[in-house]
């Protein structure tokens, strides 16, 4: 389990998907759908994140 992760949090998640699943389940997939883009999304922000802290910002330019 991550560290951030405990069990009261991970009651919560349970909660909240279950009474979602009750109200919507068509809404329930495209949240998770939706939630899983997030979570890949950060886990490539926290990959680079490192980088960019020892290379500074980007300095790309586009000439028209």
């Amino acid at each position: 389990m991550l560290p951030c992760m405990d069990d009261e949090k991970l009651d919560e998640w349970i909660k909240l998907g279950k009474r979602l699943a009750a109200a919507g389940p068509d809404k329930l997939v495209d949240v998770i759908v939706r939630l899983r883009d997030v979570v890949e999304a950060q886990e490539i922000i926290a990959r680079f994140d490192g980088q960019l802290f020892f290379r500074g910002r980007p300095r790309k330019r586009y000439l028209a």
